[in-house]
Order: C-alpha cells, then structure tokens, then sequence
C-alpha cells in the first residue's frame, strides 16, 4: 500500500468522525438554533487523531504492515502515549510454561495501566511461545528472554490501545506476528 492509499485511509477516517459531528437544527418554537448532541466516539476520534498527528512519528511510533488495513502501533508509539496520559504499568505473568529438554516456553502476560489517582484505566493480554517462527531459527536458549519481551511488548500495546482510545485508529503492534520479510511503509 503507498502513502497516497494510507493518506486516503487517513482521511475516510477523520471524514467518518465528521459526519457524526454536530449538526445545527432550526428549532419550530423559536428562531434560535439548537444543536443535536454529538456523539462521544466521534470527539473522542477527531481528538485522538489530533494527538497521534502531533505526538507520533510515521515510521518510528506506528506504521502500515504489508496487508494491514489500518497502521500498527510500535512499542515506542505507545510509550508516548502512555506518558502523554500519565499512566503507569503493572505487568502480571498469567501463565509460564517453561519445558527447556522440550526448548519451549510460553509466557502469557497482563499488563494493568493506571491514571495519576490509581484507578485502573485498561488491561491488555498478550502471549509468546518458542515455537513461534520468528524464534524458532535462531539458538533457544538466546530467544528465552526474546520471547517473554515478546509477550510483555504485545500486552502493553493492548493496553494502551484501549486505555487511551486509539484502537480505532491502530491495530496490534503486527509486526510482531507477521513472518519476515515484512515492508513497513510510511504514512504522512
């Protein structure tokens, strides 16, 4: 996909949000105008691509994967807006299975992002194992600490896409699940 489709896709979002902006109404009891209610997921989508626009960098934060729809969130891209919204993690191991004479490991992990007063804002999910291909080439005992990274990275992104509402303009971090070669191409 080129950059001028991604703009396109961009753009069709942003349109969409506007459609559901306020409309005016000619009131038939008085000569003033009254405005519809907008709904919320249209301000929250305009607001955060405002923000992604101003906080992200193509290329480095997010990025579209060959055969994505939509661009995918990197570790850095939700980093910043972690901090941007000032929440802190806390990372749970779920479930660990840790057969070494087998080589396999499988980490499933929790992710909990909270706000400044404690209040858990999102949870996010993700899972590793050895077996998947990206780690299945190299030396086992190397791709270990890889793997439960893997996990941790999956289920911060998770978090942080429910968290600060941007999973209508992100997807998962696909990088991590797409075999090799992958193309990232720029948006913007």
């Amino acid at each position: 996909m080129n950059i001028q489709k991604i703009n396109e896709l961009l753009e069709a979002q942003a349109s969409t949000a506007k459609t559901h902006q306020t409309q005016p109404a000619s009131s038939s009891a008085n000569s003033e105008t009254t405005f519809a209610r907008q709904p919320a997921s249209a301000v929250v989508d305009m607001t955060q691509q405002q923000l992604v626009s101003r906080l992200l960098q193509p290329d480095a934060d997010y990025g579209l994967i060959q055969g994505c729809r939509k661009p995918s969130l990197f570790k850095s891209g939700a980093e910043k807006l972690a901090a941007h919204y000032q929440l802190r993690s806390e990372v749970s191991v779920l479930h660990r299975t840790e057969d070494i004479p087998n080589q396999f490991v499988s980490y499933e992990i929790k992710v909990t992002l909270y706000n400044q007063a404690g209040a858990v804002v999102s949870e996010g999910l993700g899972a590793a194992n050895s077996k998947e291909r990206k780690f299945s080439r190299g030396d086992f005992y190397s791709s270990i600490n890889t793997v439960i990274k893997m996990a941790r990275k999956r289920a911060f992104i998770d978090a942080v896409l429910t968290g600060t509402a941007t999973s209508g303009i992100f997807t998962q971090d696909m990088e991590d699940i797409a075999s090799p070669p992958t193309e990232i191409h720029r948006i913007g």
